[in-house]
């Protein structure tokens, strides 16, 4: 049996035993203050806990593999409630509105579970994709639980390029580019043909190992008329479904001297506007701006060199008026291949405006 000491002050070094009564004395005591703080010997766990969802996806990341874009993904991730209280789905975000979802309840008793079903349709896609599904809740311990949905994929039908800029052209310019068409790896089908829809170009299939489906080359003509051109190329395939591809092309055709832009648009306003243009020469050769002469007088004028071997005019004080559509800014230099160059106005008309329009 152990025995209980007190120490006495004053006194180092003296003690004297406690009596069995005043040990139990003490014990009482020391119980009582326990019982005042609301402690309880003998327990480690907080007892007055409140009860709490637990949100739980057993799957939170679903890998849908190698599809062809024609087809829509579809899948369902189970929310659970693994918790003691019910649980409430807040919302649900998406970063983009490229799929849909649908949630079957929002309010999850314990030990029960829900279903979000999403739509991810592939049409238009090609490559990697990584799609992030959030949902917020009132679990406190996890109030935000991100769901994936990843997978690639795979274009029926790959054209690179899908159109044909040439930009600018010399008027001699003999200039080729390619156009690759492949269908998907188990589809045996290839290009037959192709079209195009200007004199100006020639074109031709091509047949390559690395481009089994079909490869078309595109050539200009030389020479070329001065001005923007839009054409198309069409490409026919003996695929049932893809017998006709259309690549549209554009471009333009300048002289020794050009513009950028090649012509002022305006629209109709009562306060006057400014603008600018770009000299340049296709040749790359140093010229001077001797003269800019604006179609109406009031409008001013203002000539810088540009860091690019060209020449910088602004154009101030420009009423845009009906009066001016069909004008021209008349540019004089010194370069002897071509010592001046014409810029039109235009001024939008009402009907402009709707051709425009979605």
């Amino acid at each position: 049996m152990h025995q209980c000491y007190i120490i006495r002050q004053g006194r180092p070094g003296s003690v004297l035993p406690l009596s069995r009564s005043t040990r139990c004395g003490i014990v009482i005591l020391l119980l009582a203050g326990f019982a005042g703080y609301g402690i309880s010997p003998g327990l480690t766990q907080d007892a007055d806990r409140r009860p709490a969802p637990k949100l739980v996806c057993p799957e939170p990341e679903y890998s849908f593999g190698m599809v062809t874009n024609t087809r829509d993904i579809i899948h369902d991730f189970v929310i659970r409630n693994d918790g003691d209280a019910p649980l409430k789905i807040a919302q649900v975000k998406l970063p983009c509105g490229c799929m849909l979802l649908r949630l079957m309840d929002d309010n999850v008793q314990p030990g029960k579970e829900t279903v979000l079903r999403a739509r991810f349709p592939l049409k238009g896609l090609s490559g990697p994709q990584r799609k992030r599904i959030v949902l917020l809740s009132n679990d406190p311990v996890r109030p935000r639980m991100t769901l994936l949905l990843t997978g690639e994929a795979i274009a029926e039908l790959d054209i690179r390029p899908r159109q044909l800029f040439w930009g600018n052209l010399r008027e001699d310019a003999a200039v080729e580019k390619t156009v690759n068409v492949r269908f998907h790896d188990d589809q045996d089908f290839h290009v037959v043909g192709v079209e195009a829809s200007s004199p100006l170009f020639a074109a031709e299939v091509s047949s390559n190992a690395e481009a089994p489906s079909g490869r078309v080359k595109v050539r200009t003509v030389p020479p070329l008329p001065r001005g923007i051109f839009r054409g198309s190329l069409k490409i026919l395939t003996d695929h049932p479904r893809f017998n006709t591809l259309v690549i549209p092309m554009s471009g333009r055709v300048i002289g020794e001297l050009y513009t950028i832009p090649d012509e002022i648009v305006l629209a109709p306003a009562k306060q006057p506007v400014s603008r600018a243009l770009m000299v340049y020469s296709s040749q790359k050769q140093k010229f001077s701006v001797l003269q800019v002469k604006p179609p109406i007088t009031n409008i001013e004028v203002k000539v810088k060199s540009s860091l690019f071997s060209g020449y910088r005019v602004e154009l101030r004080n420009i009423v845009p008026n009906v009066a001016l559509n069909g004008q021209c800014v008349v540019i004089t230099t010194d370069y002897a291949p071509m010592k001046e160059l014409s810029v039109p106005l235009r001024v939008r008309q009402p009907e402009d405006e709707l051709d425009q329009s979605p």
